[in-house]
């Protein structure tokens, strides 16, 4: 998870969510907690209210949070505790101590998870001093100290953490974020690449690290990786060009910017903004979800605009017929689903609720999956969606300020199927 995206989860209030509403197949699956729903904290008994979240391919769920030492006019951090909840919704005992595992430190910003193929828990964090910390974690939730240098890996870059990335080798991707001296000045990237092991992929920037300045583009809204190639879609600003304008590019395995992607995908994009306004980014971001031939497609937020692109940086004009849709849907979250297709969380001004749809390889919803329609939503963008072998997983991280003291939390875990009840 990356950039505004991350920040945007600190202001995301409650979704209460029970009963679903089913529009078709899809349903919440009775079989997974209680109706398909699992409320965390009856389980934990304590505040719980997580950074970050990943899962693991029997999709079990890991999540981390913050010891909160919440006081008259704030909460702040102390140590990290990564919960894990099994397939079915109920905490892992045998992980910690009764499904939790307690880390020292006091990180700086929200912590960030990934798994590996073999399901070893990678954590990465933000220390003052500009150094970011990642650790693996075994199964049973003990330090594996055949991770870089005994279980850790110590980057010091100077910079703010963005977002962390499995790669399909076993390693993992860790970007970073140096802000510019003013609004329109943007900043510099940081990444590093690290392989299965911890130790540094010498043939990404020849030390394993790169500083790409990319002057006005923001941070990443959210990023893949493809043919070991990263691809990135945000937003860049302002000078004569207002309000912001999306942007989509390309950084090769070897870390350096893949300059005729750059240009042909501006390019694409500035012919699409001529069919649609809706996709400039005024207050806007995008989720991508991989298509096929090392293409993407991606989806809006506030203007309930998608758009996809070729391998090449080219429109895709098999979505939607000329590259751009229409959702009609104020995007949160989205995956792969089916061939080629995507599942998709967000906000249906229509019914006023919060809704998960399919889309069809074209961008059209799904007919056969129809949508479930949870109601009494409040969340704006706090939505979090994963596959999983049981069903799709949509989790509400209800992530809030607090005030005086910490309020009541109700996080909710939902397993959305389709077919037989």
């Amino acid at each position: 998870m990356s950039g505004r995206r991350a920040a945007a989860l600190l202001v995301a209030f409650l979704l209460a969510a029970v009963p679903a509403v089913a529009l078709g197949a899809a349903h919440l699956d009775r079989a997974f907690g209680e109706n398909g729903v699992v409320e965390p904290e009856k389980q934990l008994q304590r505040f719980f209210s997580p950074d970050g979240w990943t899962v693991l391919g029997d999709g079990s769920s890991f999540f981390v949070d913050g010891d909160r030492n919440c006081g008259r006019t704030a909460c702040r951090h102390r140590d990290l505790r990564v919960t894990k909840f099994g397939p079915e919704g109920r905490l892992a005992p045998g992980y910690g101590a009764a499904g939790t595992l307690a880390i020292p430190g006091r990180p700086l910003g929200s912590p960030l998870l990934s798994v590996d193929a073999q399901g070893r828990l990678r954590l990465a964090a933000e220390f003052k001093g500009g150094r970011i910390t990642v650790r693996r974690y075994v199964e049973g939730g003990s330090l594996d100290t055949s991770f870089g240098r005994r279980g850790s890996v110590v980057i010091v870059c100077g910079c703010g953490l963005t977002a962390l990335e499995a790669t399909p080798d076993g390693g993992l991707l860790i970007i970073g974020h140096f802000e510019g001296a003013g609004e329109e000045d943007g900043g510099t990237w940081f990444l590093a690449r690290l392989d299965e092991n911890g130790h540094p992929v010498r043939r990404f920037g020849g030390d394993g690290r790169v500083r790409l300045p990319l002057g006005a583009l923001y941070s990443p809204d959210d990023l893949l990786i493809s043919n070991g190639a990263v691809l990135a879609v945000g937003t860049y600003c302002c000078e004569d060009e207002f309000p912001p304008r999306p942007y989509a590019l390309r950084i090769t395995p070897r870390g350096t910017l893949d300059t005729r992607y750059r240009s042909r995908a501006q390019r694409s994009i500035n012919r699409l903004l001529r069919v649609e306004e809706g996709l400039n980014g005024y207050h806007e971001y995008f989720v991508l979800v991989p298509r096929p031939h090392g293409g993407f497609a991606a989806f809006g937020h506030d203007e309930g605009v998608a758009y996809a692109l070729r391998g090449d940086g080219r429109v895709d004009r098999s979505f939607g017929g000329n590259g751009v849709r229409k959702t009609r849907l104020h995007v949160i979250d989205a995956v792969p689903s089916g061939p080629a297709g995507s599942l998709v969380v967000g906000y249906s001004q229509r019914s006023s609720m919060y809704e998960v749809r399919r889309l069809r390889r074209d961008g059209s919803r799904d007919p056969n999956f129809g949508s479930l329609a949870l109601p009494e939503g409040r969340n704006e963008e706090g939505l979090w969606l994963a596959n999983t072998p049981g069903g799709a997983l949509v989790f509400d991280p209800d992530l809030g300020f607090c005030r005086a003291e910490c309020p009541k939390i109700e996080t909710k875990l939902f397993r959305v199927r389709t077919g037989a009840r």
